[in-house]
C-alpha cells in the first residue's frame, strides 16, 4: 500500500544520520499530511516507548513521570491523561516544570530538590503513586521506592545521568513493589507498527502535541552538547535545508 513518493516514516536499527536507508517493509508507516517531518521524528522512538510504558496502566491510577519535559516524557504525560490517569511530572528547572504542566500534568515537581519525594506525596494527597516511570538513574532510583504505593510498579527505560544504582532486593518486600525494565527494540515488528499507527492518529487529530526544538544540520554539534548538558525539552530535530 506504499508507493514511491509517499510521505513515510520508518523504524531503523541504526544509521539514522544516513542520506538513504533500507528497512524491512513492516517498519515503514504512512505519514499523514497533518504531521510535519520534524514532528514525525519523535513518533518512532519516543512516542513508541511512551505507549509501551503505558501498556499495563489503568484509568484512575496515579503515575509519576520523571524527566516529563523530555522527548518521551512530554508524550507520556499526554498519553497518560488520554488513558485517564492522574499524572505527576518531574523536571529539573522552573522552565521545564512549566512545560510539564502545559502538556497536561496534574502536578509538577522539581526532582533536583532534596525533598522532591515529599512534594510528590503531597501532590497525591499523601498517598504513594501506582506507577513510577524512571529514566534519571543514580540515587533517584532508590528514592522512587519512597513514593511508590503498595503494589506499585517502577518501570525503568534509561538513565539520563549515566549512573546506575544497586537496588536492595529486600526493600521490595515492604510494599509488594514491582521493578521492571522496558526496551522498545524488544517489541515485535507488528506491535511497533500498531504503535506507529496509533501515534500518528493521535498527533494528526491534535490529541497529542509533539514538542520539538530544531537545529540546522550545520549545528549538529550544538544540538548534541545541549542534549548532553540536559538543557533541552521535547524532541531535538536536525533540519536539512
Amino acid at each position: 500500500g506504499i508507493k514511491a513518493g509517499d510521505r513515510v516514516l520508518a523504524f531503523t536499527s541504526g544509521g539514522g544520520y544516513a542520506e538513504y536507508v533500507s528497512v524491512n517493509f513492516q517498519q515503514v508507516n504512512p505519514l499523514p499530511d497533518q504531521i510535519s517531518y520534524a514532528e514525525s521524528t519523535a513518533l518512532l522512538v519516543q512516542g513508541m516507548t511512551a505507549l509501551g510504558l503505558l501498556n499495563d496502566a489503568v484509568s484512575g491510577q496515579t503515575i509519576l513521570v520523571h524527566a516529563a519535559a523530555g522527548g518521551v516524557g512530554s508524550i507520556l504525560v499526554q498519553l497518560a491523561k488520554l488513558k485517564g490517569l492522574r499524572v505527576i511530572g518531574t523536571a529539573s528547572s522552573t522552565e521545564k516544570l512549566e512545560k510539564v504542566l502545559s502538556f497536561g500534568a496534574d502536578a509538577a515537581v522539581n526532582y533536583s530538590e532534596n525533598d522532591w519525594p515529599d512534594e510528590v506525596l503531597k501532590a497525591n494527597n499523601g498517598k504513594g503513586v501506582d506507577i513510577v516511570i524512571e529514566m534519571v538513574g543514580g540515587e533517584i532510583v532508590a528514592r522512587n521506592l519512597e513514593v511508590l504505593g503498595v503494589n506499585g510498579t517502577m518501570l525503568v527505560y534509561g538513565a539520563a545521568s549515566g549512573e546506575n544504582y544497586p537496588l536492595p532486593i529486600l526493600s521490595l518486600l515492604q510494599k509488594n513493589t514491582t521493578v521492571r525494565g522496558y526496551w522498545l527494540s524488544l517489541e515485535p515488528a507488528e506491535r511497533r507498527a500498531a504503535f506507529a499507527a496509533e501515534l500518528a492518529d493521535h498527533v494528526a487529530s491534535g490529541r497529542v502535541k509533539i514538542a520539538i526544538t530544531e537545529y540546522p544540520l550545520e549545528k549538529a554539534a550544538d544540538a548534541h552538547r545541549a542534549l548532553e548538558g540536559r538543557r533541552t525539552t521535547g524532541k531535538i530535530v536536525l533540519k536539512v535545508n
